[in-house]
C-alpha cells in the first residue's frame, strides 16, 4: 500500500513519528523509505550518559563521515548531556559539518549552555550563548 502513495504523503505520515526505534525500521524498509526516513531520523540527536559517551559519538560521527556529511546537514538539535572531555574533539567534528543546527545544548557537569540560533547565520556565527 505504501509503494502506491506519492513521496509528500509519506512524508506527512514519516514527519509524525516521533520514536527513533520505528524511524529505524522504517530505515531498512526499503530505498524509497531509506531516502524519505533518514532526515527525520538525523534531525534531532542526543548523546546522553558519561560511560557511552565516547562511543556513542564516534558512532554518530562515523556515520556522518560515510555519508560523505549528507546526513549532518539533517541535524538541526543536538544534545550533549554528561560531556565527556574525551569525546570534545569528535563532536567539534560534528559540529563544523552541521550547517543546519538551530538548537545546541551542552551539559558540561552542573552547567547547561544552550545555544539558539537562526538558519539565517553562517556556520559559524550560530547564535549567543544562553546559560542557565
Amino acid at each position: 500500500m505504501f509503494a502506491i502513495l506519492p513521496p509528500e504523503m509519506l512524508l506527512t505520515i514519516f514527519a509524525k513519528v516521533d520514536d527513533k526505534t520505528t524511524l529505524c525500521k522504517l530505515l531498512v524498509t526499503s530505498r524509497q523509505f531509506s531516502y524519505l526516513v533518514e532526515p527525520f531520523l538525523y534531525a534531532r540527536i542526543d548523546l546522553r550518559g558519561s560511560t557511552l559517551m565516547l562511543s556513542r559519538t564516534q558512532s554518530l560521527l562515523e556515520a556522518l563521515e560515510t555519508s560523505k556529511w549528507r546526513k549532518a546537514s539533517y541535524v538541526k538539535v543536538l544534545s550533549v548531556v554528561s560531556f565527556a572531555t574525551d569525546a570534545a574533539v569528535p563532536i567539534g567534528k560534528i559540529l563544523a559539518r552541521t550547517v543546519n543546527l538551530k538548537s545546541l545544548k551542552l551539559d558540561a557537569s552542573s552547567r547547561i549552555i544552550n545555544f539558539v540560533g537562526s538558519s539565517s547565520k553562517s556556520p559559524t556565527d550560530r547564535g549567543s550563548p544562553k546559560t542557565t
